[in-house]
């Protein structure tokens, strides 16, 4: 089985360290293979998801992080899911060929992902109990995506 996992941001997600153990942990117990890939840049967007977004010319609503908390954007979870469809149906349009064939992708980030937006302004942020989905995922195609915005210690010291 082979799985492919997609980095949603431009910034690294978690510690290098950290990241080789997660990707260690999830060969050995899934006993799968692992590519690692990123959606390169556009001259309009960073790698990641704004690269994702503009791809797939589909909306990707963002909204800042909560003041006080150390996330940078919070993202629509089922927009984000159907950005990852557009990808996985046409790979080379994305520029990650290498997802053709692969039986599984999962999208990783450090964004929080809200469904809701009720009562709030535009350029306003979820609250932390909007933002409580930490995963989100698709049966048809095989595809998901994990935020680890509340993972304590994901960052170099």
């Amino acid at each position: 089985m082979r799985v492919a996992i997609v980095l949603l941001d431009a910034e690294p997600i978690l510690d290098e360290t950290l990241f080789e153990d997660v990707l260690r942990y999830l060969k050995a117990m899934l006993r799968v293979e692992i590519q690692v890939l990123d959606i390169p840049a556009l001259p309009i967007a960073p790698k990641g998801w704004q690269a994702l977004m503009e791809r797939a010319r589909q909306p990707l609503r963002s909204r800042p992080g909560r003041p006080g908390s150390e996330v940078q954007y919070q993202l629509h979870a089922s927009q984000l899911l159907s950005c990852m469809k557009s990808m996985a149906k046409d790979p080379a349009k994305f520029l990650v060929p290498e997802l053709e064939g692969v039986d599984c992708i999962l999208g990783l980030t450090n964004c929080e992902l809200f469904f809701k937006t009720d009562g709030l302004l535009p350029e306003e942020s979820c609250p932390e109990d909007r933002t409580n989905n930490f995963f989100i995922a698709n049966k048809e195609p095989r595809l998901g995506a994990c935020s680890f915005a509340r993972l304590p210690g994901r960052f170099a010291a």
